[in-house]
């Protein structure tokens, strides 16, 4: 049985893609007030409503940030509900690059468990780069 999309409809619909913002902030207000850490946003996406991103952090005391673009489940060219990448972000021209786990996915309760390990492990965690590509690669393996 197919596991159920949140917010399924959220490109079509503006108070349905505010929940879906709604819903990754709350995650990221929880998970910063309960390991204290602080973030902002770095990609203005105030008039945007594409999903890319659905939120974004950037955590000034690690000097990563994180991106979650959603996408609608109609426009899935295989089964593939989620997926992420490292990338780096230049939040200033000429300072040097900020590293960027990218979090592409359809939410579900199956994706939502295996985004929220990788977010916590990127912010919380002491892992290099190379670590969490690896980590990616197991996650979507489990």
């Amino acid at each position: 049985m197919a596991s159920q999309i949140f917010y399924a409809n959220f490109l079509e619909d503006r108070r349905v893609y505010g929940l879906a913002k709604t819903y990754w902030k709350r995650f990221f207000d929880q998970l910063a007030a309960a390991n204290g850490f602080s973030y902002r946003p770095y990609i203005n996406d105030a008039n945007d409503y594409d999903g890319n991103p659905i939120f974004s952090a950037y955590i000034p005391d690690k000097n990563r940030a994180v991106r979650v673009i959603q996408i609608d489940p109609n426009e899935l060219e295989d089964n593939t509900l989620t997926t992420a990448w490292m990338d780096t972000i230049e939040l200033v021209e000429g300072q040097a690059a900020i590293d960027e786990l990218v979090i592409y996915t359809v939410l579900t309760v199956e994706t939502r468990v295996k985004c929220v390990a990788l977010i916590e492990e990127w912010v919380l965690g002491e892992v290099t780069v190379e670590e969490m590509k690896r980590r990616i690669e197991e996650v979507w393996r489990d």
